[in-house]
C-alpha cells in the first residue's frame, strides 16, 4: 500500500491512507496499466499527460536554444502541466513556444536565478573542487541538477557540515545530503540473471531505472550498472552484490 501511496502522491492523486487502502478491492479501481488500482477516469488523465509530453517536444529545441534558458520539466501536481524555466527574455520565450506548439497545449513559463549555463558552469567548479573536499575525507558520490528547483543536488559520503562549509562560494545554488556508494541488488527471482536495462531501482527518496552494464577501470576493475540517475534514489542500506550502481557526470 506504502508503494501505491506513494505513486498517487508523486502523480497528485488524492493519497490519503484510508481512500488508497479503499482501492484495494473496489471493481472501480480496476485499471492497473499504471501498476497501481486506478479508476478509468484516473487511468486516462495520466494517458492523457503521456500524450502531453509528447505534444510538448517541438518546442524543448526551441526553448533551449533561446537566452537565459534553465530547463523545463513536467509538473505532475499540476496535471502534468509542461513548465519552462528562463533567466530572461520571458516574454520572448513565450512567443516562440506558442508558436511552436500552436494554441491548443498549455503550458506555464517560470524565471529562475540561473540558467542550465550557469549550472553546468556551478557543476565544473565544484568537480574542480574533489581534491580540497578529499583532504577533508569527503568524496562527491554524485551531482545531479534539480531543475525544478533550479539548484544542484550534490551526494557525498563524508561529513555533511564541513562540505557545506568548504562549498560555500555555491551554498545558495546547491543542496548537499549524505550519500554512500549506491549499492543495490536490482536481482530477483523473476530478474536474474543477468542484469537488465528497465528495472526500476527502489530508494528511500524516489526510483531509478536501470540502464546497462559497463565496467570502471578508474581503480580496482569491477562492473557497474549505469543507471538513469540517482538525483532523488538515496538508497536504502547496501545488500552484498557484485554488481554495484554509478552515475557517470
Amino acid at each position: 500500500m506504502q508503494r501505491v501511496s506513494e505513486f498517487r502522491t508523486r502523480f497528485g492523486l488524492r493519497a490519503d491512507v484510508a481512500y488508497v487502502s479503499s482501492t484495494f478491492g473496489d471493481p472501480a479501481f480496476r485499471s492497473d496499466a499504471w501498476g497501481a488500482p486506478l479508476t478509468e477516469e484516473e487511468n486516462e488523465e495520466l494517458f492523457q499527460r503521456v500524450r502531453r509530453v509528447h505534444a510538448t517536444r517541438p518546442a524543448l529545441p526551441v526553448a533551449r536554444g533561446l537566452p537565459g534558458y534553465g530547463g523545463a520539466y513536467f509538473d505532475q501536481r499540476r496535471d502534468g502541466m509542461p513548465v519552462f524555466l528562463f533567466t530572461t527574455g520571458l516574454e520572448r520565450a513565450d512567443e516562440r513556444i506558442r508558436q511552436a506548439l500552436g494554441s491548443s497545449t498549455d503550458y506555464e513559463i517560470r524565471r529562475v536565478e540561473r540558467s542550465l549555463d550557469d549550472l553546468d558552469a556551478i557543476r565544473d567548479s565544484i568537480r574542480s573542487s574533489r581534491p580540497l573536499l578529499a583532504d577533508s575525507d569527503i568524496d562527491i558520490v554524485t551531482i545531479t541538477y534539480d531543475i525544478r528547483n533550479n539548484i544542484i543536488r550534490l551526494g557525498v559520503k563524508g561529513p555533511v557540515d564541513r562540505a557545506i562549509e568548504l562549498l560555500r562560494p555555491w551554498s545558495s545554488a546547491i543542496t548537499v545530503f549524505e550519500m554512500d556508494y549506491p549499492l543495490i541488488d536490482v536481482c530477483s527471482d523473476e530478474n536474474c540473471p543477468p542484469a537488465k536495462a528497465g528495472l526500476q531501482l527502489d530508494g528511500n527518496a524516489g526510483f531509478c531505472t536501470s540502464g546497462f552494464v559497463g565496467m570502471r577501470t578508474d581503480g580496482p576493475d569491477h562492473q557497474v550498472l549505469l543507471t538513469a540517475g540517482w538525483a532523488s534514489c538515496s538508497p536504502r542500506p547496501a545488500v552484498t552484490t557484485p554488481l554495484s550502481t554509478t552515475v557517470l557526470w
